[in-house]
């Protein structure tokens, strides 16, 4: 599209080229009838003209334009493609993921980041303000993935509130052994000395996320007489916080099950044990009736490291 401003400068130079040979061929106060149309005039007119009708044209494109979203008139203009924040975020935690279980974390950059989705360290500034703001969504897309898991769960009828929390550490351990990769990445990395604040907000972030529907199930429970507690929401609060000393024994075993891979099986035997029947305290109910973490669950966290004895 030919901009009008461009016929301004046409207009301004071909002026006084033509005004200078007007010059030449008929001097200056020659006494030329000035009623009389000369060439300079002519051209001018025309290119007067000339620029009316681009101005016109202009103004009819833009007219169009303003028709279209813009973001897409950005696209246009620009020449590039334009993609909405969430879309963005979504491929830049997408490639996070591979490369922090590929490489590591440490090994990994930003400019990794960067060349693996194609965007420019603006773009990538614009949405995180740091690799470890990254770490941090990328740990709070893995607790709406869980809460995703439960909802259904809690949503059913056919199910009392018992079964319901039944299901839920059933369901939540299978997820975990899908993911026992990423999760046992995202425990190494969270469970280093330097990374407490990050830990500490993850851990908000899953309570967050899971007090209110887990608090939802064991108010209906303690109505029906199948729990006995007084304060569901608390109740909730005081699992998800005690399921953090179980992640913890998880970051202590997988260390520990470089030199003693025994050892680290009985620490987190022992640790989810203890948490279960700490569970079954809470809800009033008898021992043994949760199975939280099993035996597959441990070596396939532990998995790395019994490939390397």
């Amino acid at each position: 599209m030919a901009f009008a401003g461009g016929s301004v400068f046409a207009l301004t130079a071909l002026g006084k080229t033509d005004f200078a040979l007007y010059q030449q061929r008929n001097g200056e106060g020659s006494g030329r009838d000035e009623g009389t149309p000369s060439t300079f005039s002519r051209i001018l007119r025309n290119h007067i003209n000339l620029f009316s009708w681009q101005k016109r044209l202009f103004l009819n494109e833009f007219r169009c334009l303003l028709t279209i979203d813009r973001p897409s008139v950005y696209s246009l203009i620009m020449g590039r493609i334009v993609k909405k924040a969430k879309e963005r975020q979504a491929e830049i935690l997408a490639a996070a993921r591979g490369l922090f279980l590929s490489r590591g974390y440490d090994a990994t950059t930003v400019n990794d980041l960067i060349q693996v989705v194609g965007i420019s360290k603006g773009a990538f500034y614009h949405h995180f303000a740091s690799k470890e703001e990254v770490l941090s969504a990328l740990v709070w897309s893995m607790a709406e993935q869980g809460l995703a898991l439960h909802e259904p769960l809690f949503a059913r009828d056919d199910l009392s509130p018992f079964q319901k929390i039944q299901a839920f550490f059933v369901s939540g351990q299978q997820f975990k052994k899908e993911q026992a990769p990423e999760l046992r990445s995202l425990i190494e990395i969270l469970y280093r000395e330097e990374n407490l604040r990050l830990r500490l907000r993850a851990a908000e972030q899953l309570t967050e996320l899971l007090v209110p529907p887990l608090g939802k199930v064991l108010a209906e429970g303690a109505a029906r007489g199948e729990f006995d507690l007084e304060e569901p929401e608390e109740t909730a609060r005081l699992i998800l916080n005690l399921g953090g000393l179980v992640h913890e024994a998880f970051a202590v075993a997988l260390r520990l099950s470089q030199s003693n891979y025994q050892a680290a099986i009985v620490l987190l035997q022992k640790r989810a044990d203890s948490y279960e029947r700490a569970i079954e305290r809470l809800l009033g109910i008898p021992k043994h009736n949760l199975s939280i973490i099993d035996a597959e669950l441990m070596e396939l966290f532990l998995a790395p490291a019994t490939q390397e004895r």
